[in-house]
């Protein structure tokens, strides 16, 4: 399950990394802060991860 969560967390940022580039962004558009929700989110799995790791 550990490596599970690595691995979901990685990919979240792997997508996350390429919808940066693919989505136009505003600055005071919602659509960085879904982002920025998003990219957070993905750095706490990944964390639990590791720090759950036997």
């Amino acid at each position: 399950m550990n490596k599970t969560l690595v691995v979901l967390g990685a990919g979240i940022w792997g997508v996350m990394l390429l919808l940066r580039f693919v989505i136009p962004t505003d600055p005071g558009s919602n659509t960085i802060l879904l982002l920025n929700i998003l990219e957070i989110v993905a750095f706490i799995i990944t964390v639990a991860g590791i720090v759950k790791r036997d």
